[in-house]
């Protein structure tokens, strides 16, 4: 039996558990035992109970996100695999990197440039963050340490990864941009205006950011070492592939990919597998037991990441069961911001909150999506806004790849969160404001 408590008292608790899951994810517990542990303080300080509690509204949240979306992180993780056990992504890798060598005296501009390229088109061509940093790490620590370029300025690849390719350029097979399509009723290619307009703003954020970053470095006179003396300790062998991957044929599975997806307007999930499909036909050779080492850790992984956003949906549901959850956004509801704005503003707070772009998508969506549709906001302009939004304020420093990066490329949050905060939340966070502007004067 639940106890009923006054919407005050239940939105501090609220807070209390909001608080605690950003300060243990920032100490580092895994996000599975902090989402639950969250939870269980809202659902105990509302009067739910326990068990009944996570039974009735966490596991709710944590099948509904497991059953929408766990075909498509693993054809996802699948094919990222794929790629880089085949040695399709380090043959376009490699290819990028060695554009730093051909500009003496700007280096490390062009270095940190490459890094960007690489994880852009990796990314763009449908393979998972969580892959394409064990891939750029021996070709980028081999690059900076030569060239003797600081190793916390490597971090600016991130926004190769978690920006303009995740959530704003449109027909890209990210699940931040193929989330909205089933539950707004769009395509990956909505409100294709707005979406390159804010990419560009992004792309023109981090090359002036990216400048300063450098010049400041060269100013400072820097080095490898300060930050990269852990790393630089670290054994690295050059991965050995049994044929040699050319870039025009690394380039056909990630095409296929986006082909299947935007031009004949096959599902997220039906694309990937035929990257995958294509990536064994071309590099067979490199794939000896592919069922084993490929897709049998693409399983594991994509079991993982999908428990671990999982939880967090679920600890979303538990927020939005509560009373004070009801308080919070009738408060809201009555400011008067414009919609386009309230998606915004509801995504990043939700990203924020949760540490997680999916995770905090998920919830805002499935809460507010019927609410904004009812305004007469255009449901492209919705997919869109909240697709860029969602790459905001996810990436604090309790966000699981923030955390899985930091400790991957060792260095520490202090050495080269700044990156992180610069490229991949504050200029998403602009994008977003400056693409809900734009919508408000018909632009789609």
């Amino acid at each position: 039996m639940f106890l009923m408590v006054s919407p005050s008292i239940s939105l501090i608790g609220v807070l209390v558990g909001l608080a605690l899951l950003i300060v243990l994810c920032y100490k580092g517990l895994p996000l599975p035992f902090a989402s639950i542990l969250s939870a269980t303080v809202i659902l105990l300080i509302n009067g739910f109970g326990f068990i009944p509690g996570l039974k009735e509204y966490f596991m709710t949240g944590f099948v509904g996100f497991v059953k929408g979306y766990y075909l498509l992180l693993f054809a996802s993780m699948l094919f990222a695999k794929l790629m880089g056990d085949s040695g399709a992504a380090n043959a376009i890798a490699l290819a990028c990197s060695t554009l730093a060598r051909k500009y003496p005296g700007r280096e490390a501009y062009a270095a940190c440039f490459s890094m960007i390229l690489i994880a852009s088109i990796l990314t763009a061509g449908g393979v998972s963050v969580f892959v394409i940093i064990f891939i750029m790490l021996p070709i980028g620590r081999k690059l900076f340490q030569e060239l003797d370029i600081p190793w916390h300025l490597f971090t600016v690849f991130v926004v190769g990864t978690g920006t303009y390719t995740m959530g704003g350029l449109p027909g890209m097979p990210s699940i931040n941009n193929v989330m909205p399509t089933s539950i707004l009723g769009t395509d990956t290619m909505a409100a294709p205006i707005l979406g390159v307009v804010g990419s560009i703003f992004m792309i023109a954020f981090a090359i002036v950011y990216t400048i300063i970053v450098v010049n400041i470095a060269k100013k400072n006179g820097e080095t490898f070492m300060a930050t990269g003396h852990r790393i630089a300790a670290r054994e690295m062998k050059d991965r050995v592939f049994a044929k040699q991957v050319k870039v025009w044929q690394a380039a056909v599975p990630p095409v296929c990919v986006l082909l299947v997806l935007n031009v004949f307007k096959q599902s997220a999930e039906l694309s990937m597998l035929v990257g995958c499909a294509a990536c064994v036909a071309l590099f067979r050779k490199n794939l000896p037991n592919v069922i084993t080492n490929s897709v049998g850790a693409a399983g594991k992984e994509a079991a993982g990441v999908v428990i671990t956003t999982s939880c967090v949906v679920g600890f979303g549901a538990c927020v939005t069961a509560t009373a004070g959850y009801q308080l919070a956004i009738s408060a809201f509801g009555n400011l008067g911001l414009p919609p386009a704005l309230q998606v915004v503003i509801l995504v990043n707070l939700c990203a924020g909150i949760t540490g997680s772009s999916a995770g905090g998508l998920s919830i805002a969506l499935n809460s507010f999506a019927e609410k904004l549709l009812a305004t007469g906001l255009n449901p492209q302009v919705i997919h869109r806004l909240a697709s860029i939004s969602s790459c905001g304020l996810d990436s604090l420093p309790h966000n699981s790849a923030v955390v899985i990066a930091v400790q991957t490329l060792e260095m520490t949050h202090k050495e080269c969160y700044k990156h992180f905060f610069f490229l991949n939340t504050l200029s998403p966070l602009i994008a977003s404001i400056l693409c809900a502007f734009i919508s408000m004067l018909g632009v789609v």
